[in-house]
């Protein structure tokens, strides 16, 4: 009964207005979507102009079926962000899936935003967590030439170390997040994309190299010394193709600080890709 009712309220309340924007939730058969979603739109959006488009990639805990189930995908990320206020100047598109993000589906849902909405190519940003951090580093080994950045938070999968997913990685600015003391996910995984990363740019050190997993320090890739390169402070903000933010503490939990930091915002929307990729689809 109270799903039902919980169902009732998001179908009958579908758009929230706010100063912010307006968020809206498109659910599963709707449209030609393959995921409900939630879409935010920023006020100022017209199809007159290209907007930057944000894909959010929700974690373990909020599958669903894309209809009832779709408030979930409101508790963490830029949806809780803009719920506190905030304003973001960018479409923001928070698909539902109801088991592992599969990376052609994803691909689907991407061509479907691009056909529905005025957005600009070259400013097409991934993130994820959890369960959605391995969707979006999967995505990027798979289509490295559609995104412009991205931002893998305590992501659930493992590098490869094969040479598709190094070149990939080479191609697109990264910020990775993870905390030290994580038992859900192992920081292992986010240590093995910045290891991978590091043997395809023949890096002179370990990534490990110089860290400290009792402070909260960020890394980054120093290019012209092929070296990995650790600074105390949490989240910080260098302008470098590969950085890795690693906390000592947090838990599993290593979203909240992250979605909050408008310095990486700043970062993210300052990047842009070089070309447009015609031969799939997204043609401004």
């Amino acid at each position: 009964m109270q799903s039902w009712l919980v169902f009732l309220f998001i179908f009958f309340s579908f758009t929230v207005h706010a100063s912010t924007g307006e968020t809206s939730f498109r659910l599963l058969g709707e449209n030609s979507s393959p995921y409900g979603f939630i879409e935010y739109l920023p006020h100022s959006y017209t199809s007159k102009n290209k907007w930057p488009l944000i894909i959010m990639l929700h974690g373990s805990g909020e599958r669903g079926n894309g209809r009832e189930d779709l408030s979930l995908v409101m508790k963490h990320g830029p949806n809780r962000r803009i719920k506190e206020g905030r304003h973001f100047p960018a479409v923001i598109l928070t698909p539902q899936s109801s088991g592992q993000w599969d990376v052609e589906k994803l691909r689907t849902f991407v061509d479907f935003a691009f056909k529905n909405y005025s957005l600009d190519s070259k400013r097409f940003y991934l993130t994820g967590i959890s369960m959605g951090g391995g969707g979006t580093w999967k995505f990027l080994k798979q289509y490295p030439s559609l995104v412009a950045a991205a931002i893998p938070i305590c992501g659930a999968t493992t590098a490869s170390f094969d040479l598709n997913e190094q070149r990939a990685l080479n191609q697109i600015p990264i910020y990775a997040v993870h905390n030290w003391d994580d038992d859900d996910v192992k920081v292992d995984t986010t240590i093995s994309y910045a290891e991978s990363y590091g043997t395809f740019r023949q890096s002179l050190n370990s990534f490990l190299k110089n860290h400290d997993s009792g402070r909260d320090m960020t890394a980054y890739f120093y290019d012209e010394l092929r070296t990995w390169i650790w600074m105390d402070g949490s989240r910080r903000v260098i302008d470098t193709k590969f950085t890795v933010a690693i906390d000592s503490t947090g838990g599993h939990d290593s979203w909240t600080k992250t979605y909050e930091s408008e310095e990486i915002w700043n970062w993210l929307f300052y990047q842009v890709r070089s070309h447009s990729d015609h031969s799939l689809g997204l043609i401004n």
